[in-house]
């Protein structure tokens, strides 16, 4: 990398930079490098090794938006979502909205997974969009669904009760921000969410974050 280059990922002037190479067998390959500023260390990582979800708040990527993804550009949605991957974050991804549902493929079969906290995207800092759009209500159900089939196989299961808080607390913040929204909700089914016992202010353990994707210190 050039020292201006450098400059511009140390700055967050840039989220990554893409750098091909020739490796020892003469083919070239791609790196995308990221600035941690945690170890303040440069990071890149091989755009194969990173798996581009099926669906984001239940909208289909297409194959140009999953190649976007794999090599570290941002990725938009109809709705106005954009989100990009960051292997220097603890998520592994970040966004203009603080939390997504992302529908991905593990162990042969598509998981939902509720991702909250997330961290702004470095570019288009002043586009941060609120959570609520009609994809992510959709996804919060999906990941509701998916947690209570968990829990009826395995009832007092921790890391599932910890995700029902976490989707309970989500579709609270979507009926403070717009409770129209909310009210498209089934009556019964939201009656019968919110009398799932969820373990919802005990002293649950912290899981620790894991992004799957594979990086090396440049």
């Amino acid at each position: 990398m050039s020292t201006l280059e450098k400059q511009q990922l140390i700055r967050a002037e840039l989220a990554n930079i893409k750098k091909d190479y020739v490796d020892r067998d003469g083919n070239v390959q791609t790196q995308i490098i990221e600035y941690d500023p945690a170890t303040r260390q440069f990071m890149g990582f091989d755009p194969r090794d990173v798996q581009a979800p099926k669906r984001v708040n239940c909208q289909k990527l297409m194959d140009e938006q999953k190649r976007k993804f794999k090599q570290g550009e941002v990725v938009e949605l109809e709705d106005g979502t954009a989100f990009q991957v960051s292997t220097t974050d603890s998520k592994g991804i970040r966004s203009n909205r603080n939390a997504l549902v992302l529908s991905v493929l593990l162990d042969g079969g598509i998981s939902y997974l509720l991702m909250t906290g997330l961290q702004r995207m470095l570019v288009g800092k002043n586009n941060e969009k609120k959570s609520y759009s009609e994809g992510f209500k959709d996804g919060l159900l999906m990941v509701q669904k998916k947690a209570e089939r968990q829990l009826a196989k395995n009832p007092g299961e921790r890391d599932v009760l910890r995700e029902l808080d976490q989707v309970k607390q989500e579709f609270s913040k979507l009926s403070t921000a717009n409770p129209k929204e909310i009210q498209k909700m089934d009556a019964d089914e939201l009656k019968r969410f919110n009398s799932i016992e969820t373990g919802e202010g005990r002293n649950l353990p912290n899981k620790s974050d894991d992004d799957g994707h594979r990086h090396r210190r440049i």
